[in-house]
């Protein structure tokens, strides 16, 4: 699974941004991007240290 696939995942399992259709519909837009590009950045260090 790619990074920004688990991110996805960590994302809505976290709750921070509701668990409903809109979440899946607002990822696949470009405005989401920073987001989830920031949200897998913070998962990669976790996992490292």
């Amino acid at each position: 699974m790619t990074d920004f696939a688990q991110a996805r995942l960590d994302m809505f399992e976290s709750g921070l941004f509701g668990q409903g259709n809109a979440f899946w519909r607002w990822i696949a837009t470009d405005e989401a991007r920073p987001y989830l590009a920031t949200f897998a950045a913070d998962r990669a260090l976790l996992q490292k240290s």
